[in-house]
């Protein structure tokens, strides 16, 4: 069975099959005997699953927050294979409790440790043995460590693994094959491919994909090529790398339920000053074809729509991307490479903000392209974000009084940088994927 998809159009009709007898609905958090307080934290009883913690105190400033913990590496594997004469991808339709529109496609492997070493008394994990175990005719390009959310999450850390399969695969039920030629459309699509597989786009070989574009010489799809094709300059490389040099934050942790700033009620937690913008509530779950098929498990819900901003321009005939360096809270490198603006669901627009749309129209911006996209749907509940791709005209090197964590880099630098391990921003992975969809 090849269930090769032909279009954008199939992709969607595979996912709205895929929601069947899927169904979520918020419970008490008394309902649910799994999940209870133990040692000041809010903890699964298999002990496998994340833990919900407090930090009471930041690099010696008294802080009242609450984090995710899981600090065993997550597993992402993207499959690559020729069908039909045609390099493809072996994605998989996945229903998430938290997901907006509930089903999504995701990489070949989208597993934590506790789901693929069957903690939870599981089925197997579909195509693992290609990812952790020698398979004659494959052949891995590229694996790297790369970081997680983090203002959602303490020292998280996802292992991305792209592996080319020389051998005929089939594909099992809920698995499809996405031709490379569908990808340029693909990413350009709300909704429909979820953050672990964008990421997974963001660091596989992009030829596999521009290879199959025939554009004239006056497109913005021809200045990404000529920029991915460009050499890379070691002085770019070696700043933006030195200022993410591991310099992680003391982290203090506390009894979650001493948190001065958190209410927690039988109905759900809540942040009573939305210091951190979002509310922790408990769900039952159902989801026929899952390796665990019906559960319980709290989510994070956001009170508001988040914004990724990549501004780019073009110069001598090459597509430039801007980039930007800061620290967050849950970074085990303590800072990463952003996107040019970043606000996270739930936290409210600011001067900074105002100061980044005011330098977008001085600029002459031109919104290339945007998408609506979904959190991790299996630890927060419906929390969007609005991606953007956007053009200015790059008079101005950069906008607001500090520029020094600033960065204009080429296609070929944005590449390695993503390519190397803990370096760069979920974020900056996920709206890195839609250049493939510039025209």
């Amino acid at each position: 069975m090849r269930n090769k998809l032909p279009s954008v159009s199939s992709m969607k009709s595979a996912l709205e099959s895929r929601k069947s007898g899927f169904s979520i609905r918020k419970i008490q958090f008394s309902e649910c005997e799994a999940w209870d307080f133990e040692k000041g934290a809010f903890k699964h009883k298999s002990h496998g699953y994340f833990d919900l913690i407090g930090v009471g105190r930041l690099n010696e400033r008294l802080v009242s927050r609450i984090y995710l913990y899981q600090p065993q590496s997550a597993f992402n594997g993207l499959l690559e294979s020729s069908i039909e004469g045609e390099t493809s991808f072996l994605i998989q339709a996945r229903t998430e409790p938290g997901n907006e529109g509930m089903a999504q496609f995701g990489p070949t492997v989208q597993s934590t440790p506790a789901n693929y070493q069957r903690l939870h008394g599981g089925r197997s994990t579909p195509y693992l043995e290609f990812f952790f175990s020698y398979q004659p005719g494959s052949q891995s390009v590229c694996e790297s460590t790369q970081l997680d959310l983090g203002e959602r999450y303490i020292h998280k850390t996802k292992r991305l693994n792209y592996v080319r399969a020389n051998i005929d695969v089939i594909s099992q039920e809920n698995y499809y094959w996405l031709p490379a030629s569908l990808v340029p459309e693909a990413v350009t699509e709300s909704l429909l491919l979820d953050t672990d597989l964008r990421s997974m786009i963001s660091v596989m070989p992009w030829e596999r994909v521009l290879e199959t574009r025939d554009v004239g010489s006056s497109t913005f799809v021809s200045f990404l090529r000529a920029s991915l094709g460009t050499p890379v300059r070691d002085s770019v490389i070696g700043e933006i790398t030195a200022k993410i040099a591991s310099h992680s934050l003391p982290i203090s942790f506390c009894n979650l339920e001493q948190l001065e700033n958190w209410q927690f009620t039988d109905n759900q937690w809540s942040d009573v000053h939305s210091s951190q913008g979002f509310s922790v509530e408990m769900f039952h779950v159902e989801a026929p074809g899952r390796e665990v098929e019906q559960w319980q498990q709290p989510l994070i819900n956001s009170h508001s729509k988040g914004r990724s901003v990549l501004v780019c321009r073009i110069r001598d005939g090459l597509l430039e991307l801007l980039l930007d360096i800061h620290n967050e809270t849950g970074l085990v490198t303590g800072a990463a490479v952003f996107p040019s603006f970043l606000r996270y669901p739930g936290q409210h627009a600011d001067e900074h903000e105002d100061r980044f749309d005011d330098y977008l129209d001085s600029e002459g911006a031109q919104l290339l392209l945007n998408t609506t996209e979904s959190e991790e749907g299996g630890r927060f509940y419906r929390d969007i974000n609005g991606y953007e791709i956007i053009l200015i005209e790059g008079r101005q090197e950069y906008f607001g009084i500090d520029s020094s964590s600033y960065y204009w880099a080429r296609v070929s630098e944005l590449k390695r940088l993503l390519n190397l391990s803990n370096c760069c921003s979920i974020q900056l992975r996920c709206i890195a994927s839609l250049l493939l969809g510039l025209k």
